[in-house]
């Protein structure tokens, strides 16, 4: 699960808040290796993980990104875990939705 916690013009950093859970294998992944931040067609790399350090099957943190300037109508938020085909994909608009007014 994903949720930003601010996306406003106003903030410096675009945080999410992350939560993995399973019960296969250890969560081992470096997600401010293994994350990317769409706004635009431009990508963006995190500027860093706050939270759970990798192993285990519970993790939970903050991915920080720098604000995007101009706000875009909507982000995509894609993290790629280890042995996976696909990135896991979250998409939020942005404009009209009270986050970049």
């Amino acid at each position: 699960m994903v949720t930003p916690q601010d996306v406003s013009s106003g903030a410096k950093t675009w945080d999410f808040g992350v939560v993995l859970e399973t019960h296969t294998k250890s969560l081992n992944d470096d997600l401010s290796r293994s994350s990317v931040l769409i706004a635009d067609g431009k990508r963006y790399s995190p500027l860093g993980w706050e939270g759970a350090p990798p192993g285990g099957h519970h993790r939970k943190g903050l991915l920080r990104f720098k604000a995007v300037k101009p706000v875009p109508a909507s982000i995509e938020l894609q993290i790629r875990l280890n042995g996976e085909v696909a990135p896991r994909s979250f998409r939020w608009m942005l404009k009209g939705k009270g986050y970049g007014n």
